[in-house]
C-alpha cells in the first residue's frame, strides 16, 4: 500500500513536471519572438487609442473589432512600453495571456483531481501545458484569445463543480469583454443552473460581468456605436482554406464548367459567409433545447463547452488560425486523450502555417496572409480532428445512458 501510494505521488510528480516544461517552452516563445502580424495592429490600436480615445478607434479603423475594454488594455500597454525600456510592446502584451494559460492549466487540474485523483489532474495539467496550439497562440501570435479560454472554461467549473452560478456568470461575462465568441456558450450553460434561483444569479452575474462593456458603450457618440456594431457585432473573418470554407471553394473550382450551378453554388456560399456566425448561434439555441427536453441525454458542463468550441471551429464561416486555442482546454476538461490529440493536431497545422509566413528570425516575426493551397492537406487534418472530437463529445451522453 506504502509503495503503491509512493509510486502514485512519483507519476503525479512527473506529469506535473512535463505541464511545467510546456510552460518554459512559452517563455522561451515568449522571450525570443514578436508575433503575427495581430501583435503590429495592436501596437497600432494602443498607440491611437492612447492619443485619441477609445471612441474613435472604432469609427478611425474597421480593423478594430474588439470589445472596449481590450482597446483599454492595449492603451494601457502602449504607455507601458515607453517607460518599460527592458520589454518590447509584445511581450508585456502577452503577460496575462501567459499567466491565464497557467490559471487554465489549474483549473484543468483541479477538474479532474476533483472527481478523478490528482494523477488524472497532473495528466490533464501536462496535456495543456504541451498543448502546441495553445502554447502558439498564447506565447507567439499576440491576441487576447488565451484570457478567454481561461474565463470561458473558469465559468463552466464554477457552474459544474462548485455549483456558484454567479460567479460562472460573472466569469463568463467577463469573457465576453475579451473577445463575443463565448456567446456560443451563455444559453447552454444556463441550462446547468438546475433551479430558478439559480438561474437568475447566473444572469445577474453575467450581467454584472458585462457592466464595463456597457458603460463605455454608453459614453461613446451616436457615430462611435454605430463604428462599434459594423465593426464588432457585423464582423466578418476571414475566408480561408480551413473546414467548410475549403469544401465550399473546392466545389466552387469544380462546378467552374457548370455556370448555372456555380452561381447558385456561389450565392449559397456568399450567404453562409454573412450569416455563418447566426447559424452557430442558432446550434447554441438548439442545443439548450436538447438540455430542456431530453433530461435522459444531457450534456454536462463540460461537454457543453467542447462541443460549442467544436462545432465554432467546424462550421465556422471565417478563420483565424487563433480559433484553433478554443477547443483545447474544453475538450481536455472532458477526455484527456482526446483533447491532447486534437490540441497537437491543429498545434502542427499552425505551426507549419506560422513557419509559413515567417519574415524575420530575430525577434520572430509572422506576416499572414490567406492559407496558401499547398497547405490544405495539413488544414483538413487538423478539421477532420476536431470534427471527430464533436461527434465524441455528442456521443458522451448517450454512452452514460447505456452504461447505466
Amino acid at each position: 500500500m506504502i509503495q503503491a501510494s509512493t509510486r502514485l505521488r512519483k507519476q503525479t510528480k512527473f506529469w506535473l513536471m512535463l505541464g511545467g516544461l510546456g510552460f518554459l517552452v512559452r517563455v522561451l516563445v515568449w522571450g525570443c519572438s514578436e508575433g503575427s502580424n495581430d501583435i503590429r495592429a495592436w501596437y497600432r490600436f494602443g498607440s491611437f487609442i492612447a492619443a485619441h480615445g477609445l471612441g474613435p478607434m472604432y469609427v478611425a479603423d474597421r480593423a478594430f473589432n474588439h470589445p472596449p475594454l481590450m482597446g483599454y488594455y492595449a492603451a494601457l500597454v502602449s504607455r507601458l512600453s515607453e517607460h518599460i525600456h527592458f520589454l518590447t510592446f509584445a511581450q508585456i502584451f502577452k503577460i496575462p495571456c501567459l499567466v491565464a494559460e497557467l490559471l487554465t492549466a489549474w483549473l484543468l487540474f483541479r477538474r479532474w483531481s476533483d472527481v478523478g485523483s490528482p494523477l488524472s489532474g497532473s495528466k490533464a495539467f501536462a496535456a495543456y501545458g504541451l498543448a502546441v496550439n495553445c502554447i502558439l497562440v498564447s506565447a507567439y501570435h499576440g491576441n487576447t484569445d488565451a484570457l478567454y479560454f481561461c474565463l470561458a472554461l473558469a465559468a463552466v467549473y464554477l457552474m459544474e463543480i462548485r455549483s456558484m452560478p454567479f460567479l460562472a456568470g460573472l466569469a463568463l461575462g467577463a469573457a465576453l469583454n475579451v473577445k463575443l465568441i463565448p456567446v456560443i456558450l451563455v444559453l447552454p450553460l444556463a441550462t446547468r443552473t438546475r433551479t430558478l434561483p439559480g438561474f437568475f444569479r447566473y444572469a445577474l452575474g453575467g450581467l454584472v460581468g458585462l457592466l464595463p462593456f456597457v458603460v463605455m458603450l454608453l459614453a461613446f457618440s451616436t457615430a462611435e456605436r454605430a463604428a462599434f456594431v459594423l465593426n464588432a457585432l457585423e464582423y466578418k473573418s476571414n475566408i480561408e482554406h480551413w473546414g467548410l470554407e475549403l469544401v465550399s471553394l473546392s466545389l466552387s473550382q469544380g462546378l467552374s464548367t457548370l455556370p448555372k450551378a456555380a452561381h447558385q453554388f456561389g450565392i449559397a456560399q456568399h450567404w453562409y459567409f454573412l450569416h455563418g456566425s447566426s447559424v452557430i448561434l442558432v446550434l447554441s439555441g438548439v442545443v439548450s433545447l436538447w438540455q430542456l427536453v431530453a433530461p435522459r441525454f444531457r450534456f454536462n458542463g463540460f461537454e457543453l463547452w467542447a462541443l460549442m468550441a467544436s462545432l465554432f471551429l467546424v462550421a465556422a464561416s471565417g478563420f483565424g488560425v487563433q480559433y484553433t486555442g478554443i477547443i483545447s482546454a474544453a475538450l481536455l476538461a472532458c477526455r484527456i486523450r482526446a483533447g491532447a490529440i486534437v490540441s497537437t493536431a491543429c498545434g502542427l497545422f499552425i505551426a507549419l502555417l506560422y513557419l509559413q509566413f515567417v519574415t524575420t528570425w530575430s525577434p520572430v516575426f509572422s506576416n499572414h496572409y490567406p492559407i496558401p493551397l499547398e497547405m490544405a492537406a495539413a488544414s483538413i487534418f487538423a478539421w477532420g480532428a476536431v470534427a471527430v472530437a464533436a461527434l465524441r463529445v455528442l456521443g458522451m451522453p448517450w454512452s452514460r445512458y447505456i452504461r447505466r
